[in-house]
Formats: structure tokens, C-alpha cells, sequence
């Protein structure tokens, strides 16, 4: 943890504007390049030491504070679209007292006693690129990339093919859903890509491969990429109603 009472607000600001550039290249260099030049555990520690300045110093964040940005900015090759709700990402927990902070909050959030013990179901990440699909009526009306968070890239023509993302649902929909999750290449496809790629254009990991496969679509073969559902969200008359509520029985 940063101290405060040993830095001056000069070299606050300095390393603040430092830690934005460093973020928002990295940014750009994974999520529209696909090309990263650092690994994941390097670009959280940078995000990390920015969010803890910017919880120190309040007063001196950035107005262009990389911790308002999720993603990356839309592809201009693909057509935008806004989010009727705004899909934000995970955040990250480094150790014991992060897992601490993180019980706090919701024990704060839902009003708990700090004695009550919670349990908790966890599952690992996968990693993969965030999707979120529209069905209206159960007839599927566009796949949409995160984005920024508010505006993503409209994939649907993309992802017909993958074969576990179904145009339409059979039973036990409502009018309106939002559903999303994670398009992932498994770790046995991935090999497979990148065995039968120059060794110039092999892929750095699964998420990219998977992402690029958006963008050129020939690169992937058929069914070498699959889509995890994550969570529903019910809207009604184009507006979120209650992100929390499920829809237990839709056949995916």
C-alpha cells in the first residue's frame, strides 16, 4: 500500500498521469491490437497502484482517470450499438485483504450484521471475450461485444456459426432477455490454431485468438469456439427492470 504523508501531490499527479498513459497503451495493445506486451499480472499491478492513489487522493484524479474505462474503445469496422444496461467487468482480488474488503462491502450493501458469516459458491474465470445477446420474443436480434462498457460492436453475423448460441429459444422465455457470458476457444482448439499458424502470426493465448475470431471471421474453423452463459437480465419495454431476477429454464 502506498503511503500518503510520503509523496507530494506533484509527484501524485505525475505518476498518476505516468500509470494513465501505461494503462491506456496497454488497453489499446490487447484489446485492438491483440498483441499484448505485458503479462495479465503486470497490467493489474498497474491498475492496482492507480486505484489506490485515486482512493488516497481523491482530489487529484484525472479527469481521463483510466479507471472509468472497461475494455476498449468499439472497432471501427463493426456497427455500434448501446447497451440498454452497462456491462461492467470483474474486478480483481490480490490477496487476503482484498477478499476481506470485498465481504465488507456486500455485508455494507445488504445491510448484514459484520458476524454473519456468508458462503459463497466460486467457479475459475474463463476467459474469454464478453457477449451479450438480445432475444426478443426468443428470436435472437443482435450479439454484442462490452466495448467500453456502453457502446459495443455488433458481432451477430459473426457468431451465427458458433453452434451452442441458438437464433431461437424453444421454451420458457420471456418477451424481452438480455443474456450474458464469455465466447472462449478451448485450450485443445487453441493448440490446434496455432499449430497450423506461421510462427509470426501464432496467437500470445486463447482470449486473443477467440477475439481475432470476431474481427476475421475466416480465421477460426467451424465450431472451434463456444459460449459460456453467465447471467440474465429481464427487460421490459426496452428498460432493465431487475438485473438480479433469473430465468431458470432457457434451453441453451
Amino acid at each position: 500500500m502506498i503511503k500518503k504523508n510520503k509523496l507530494d501531490e506533484s509527484s501524485i499527479i505525475n505518476r498518476l498521469k505516468i500509470l494513465s498513459e501505461l494503462i491506456n497503451k496497454h488497453n489499446i495493445h490487447y484489446h485492438q491490437d491483440d498483441s499484448p506486451e505485458i503479462t495479465d499480472a503486470e497490467y493489474d499491478s498497474l491498475v492496482k497502484e492507480n486505484k489506490n492513489l485515486e482512493e488516497l487522493y481523491p482530489h487529484l484524479i484525472l479527469e481521463e482517470s483510466p479507471s472509468d474505462k472497461i475494455g476498449g474503445i468499439p472497432l471501427k469496422k463493426f456497427n455500434k450499438i448501446t447497451h440498454k444496461a452497462p456491462m461492467l467487468s470483474l474486478a480483481n482480488a490480490f490477496n487476503q485483504k482484498d477478499i476481506i474488503d470485498f465481504i465488507d462491502r456486500i455485508k455494507k450493501f445488504i445491510n448484514l450484521e459484520k458476524n454473519i458469516l456468508l458462503d459463497f459458491i466460486c467457479e475459475p474465470k474463463i476467459d474469454g471475450l464478453s457477449l451479450n445477446l438480445l432475444y426478443e420474443n426468443g428470436i435472437l436480434l443482435n450479439a454484442i461485444t462490452r466495448g467500453d462498457g456502453k457502446i459495443g460492436e455488433d458481432v451477430t453475423k459473426n457468431i451465427l456459426h458458433i453452434e451452442n448460441i441458438p437464433n431461437k429459444l424453444n421454451i420458457n422465455y420471456p418477451k424481452v432477455i438480455e443474456i450474458r457470458g464469455e465466447v472462449y476457444l478451448s485450450k485443445k482448439d487453441f493448440k490446434r490454431l496455432n499449430e497450423k499458424l506461421p510462427e509470426k502470426e501464432k496467437f500470445a493465448n486463447p482470449f486473443i485468438a477467440a477475439s481475432r475470431g470476431f474481427i476475421d471471421d475466416v480465421i477460426l474453423p467451424h465450431r472451434s469456439r463456444e459460449k459460456l452463459c453467465r447471467s440474465f437480465d429481464m427487460l421490459k419495454d426496452k428498460q432493465q427492470t431487475n438485473p438480479w431476477r433469473k430465468h431458470d429454464n432457457i434451453p441453451l
